[in-house]
């Protein structure tokens, strides 16, 4: 007797995990799955669809579906023994030209704000964490920021109390392990992307150390080898300018697939 025809297997993405999650492919993810809820009728999509959508485990999909509805921007209910969801905030949403391009803002400067701001038993709504990632090249994007947070909750590195936002033991444990690790190149340029710098601007150092968690001194063999290299020029006390080189640069942090 034949074998019964059965459905191919689904081609799934690997997952990613919820910590390191990419925000603008959740955002899509999330935007396909209410799309596609819409088209067949049922306008609503479980946990399952998002999560194979995006490329996540969906237990940690699940944790950042329910932080969004607790932030307002999923909608939830209950359908026998699970829920479903309805996401229209992202159906056609595109971030604003005007924010900071969200591959520019790496781990290590990440966790410094959220240090700052949260460290020490501190709590603070998505607002005051939203400020202190603002840069001179724009704020960061209000979903892209919600999604990340999202997922460190799900990656147990943060906590969500009502509105505000606080470090898991996790999250300590994190920021600390990052903050004794060298100053990485990239951490560097993207910063510096983020202050903006055009042809003939200065940049200081000392906001470049502030925005990584680290001293001046720390970033004395970088600079050496930034000036030996032709990609920055030392134009005063603890002022730099990048040249055509380091302009270049600064605009391969900020093209997509920077670390988020």
């Amino acid at each position: 007797m034949g074998r019964a025809l059965q459905d191919p297997p689904r081609l799934l993405p690997r997952q990613t995990p919820a910590a390191g999650v990419d925000p603008d492919r959740v955002r899509r993810a999330l935007a396909a799955a209410h799309r596609r809820a819409a088209l067949l009728g049922g306008g609503q999509f479980d946990a399952q669809r998002a999560a194979d959508l995006a490329g996540v485990a969906v237990a940690d999909m699940t944790v950042i579906l329910r932080v969004l509805v607790a932030r307002g921007l999923v909608a939830a209910e209950r359908a026998g023994k699970r829920h479903v969801y309805t996401a229209a905030a992202f159906d056609g949403y595109e971030p604003s030209s005007a924010n900071r391009p969200a591959a520019g803002l790496r781990g290590r400067e990440l966790w410094t704000v959220l240090s700052l701001i949260l460290g020490s038993g501190r709590h603070a709504p998505t607002e005051t964490i939203a400020a202190g990632l603002a840069v001179p090249a724009g704020p960061v994007d209000p979903v892209w920021l919600e999604i990340r947070l999202a997922g460190l909750v799900a990656g147990r590195l943060l906590h969500l109390s009502g509105q505000m936002w606080t470090l898991a033991s996790a999250g300590v444990e994190h920021a600390r392990r990052l903050r004794g690790e060298p100053v990485d190149e990239l951490d560097v340029w993207a910063v510096i992307a983020g202050q903006n710098p055009r042809a003939g601007d200065a940049v200081d150092t000392t906001v470049i150390a502030q925005r990584l968690g680290v001293a001046v001194e720390d970033l004395t063999t970088w600079l050496r080898l930034a000036i030996t290299g032709g990609d920055v020029q030392l134009v005063g006390r603890n002022q730099i300018m990048p040249t055509a080189g380091g302009r270049r640069l600064v605009s391969m942090v900020d093209c997509p697939g920077g670390e988020s």
